[in-house]
């Protein structure tokens, strides 16, 4: 019995190092099977049976001449110019992005496509925007 003690007591001491190296702090659990609410292929690949829902704090938007509001998040929404006065706008994340990448589109096709630039803290339409409607998505580091 004592020649398995040493032995036993290595193994359990090399398995908590093991367990006090991880540095995970979030994780999301995935069931074994494959009828779950996410699932998830051999290449790590992660499908959702629905909508993407994000909840996050929400962007706002700043004109330099006339109105423009957004209804979104950090991640989505749309931009709504107030007028045909309305010239460039920033849109301004709540949390600013270590590299973002973002795409937007006119919504209504009587306006032209608008110039953009995305930097950290934000999207700066940096063409009249007039009275335009623009839907974003944005995605990066954070």
């Amino acid at each position: 019995m004592k020649k398995y003690l040493l032995p036993s007591a290595l193994i359990l001491v090399g398995f908590l190092g093991f367990a006090l190296a991880q540095n995970i702090t979030k994780s999301v659990q995935l069931s074994q099977f494959p009828n779950g609410p996410i699932g998830m292929d051999g290449s790590n690949n992660v499908y959702f049976p629905a909508h993407v829902l994000n909840n996050g704090p929400s962007a706002t938007v700043s004109a330099v001449a006339g109105t423009a509001t957004v209804v979104g998040t950090d991640f989505a929404g749309k931009i709504t110019g107030g007028s045909a006065a309305t010239s460039t706008v920033s849109l301004l994340f709540s949390h600013a992005y270590v590299s973002p990448i973002c795409l937007l589109t006119v919504q209504n096709p009587a306006t032209s496509p608008l110039a953009y630039s995305v930097v950290t803290t934000g999207i700066n339409i940096t063409s009249a925007m007039g009275a335009a409607i623009a839907n974003y998505i944005c995605s990066g580091q954070s």
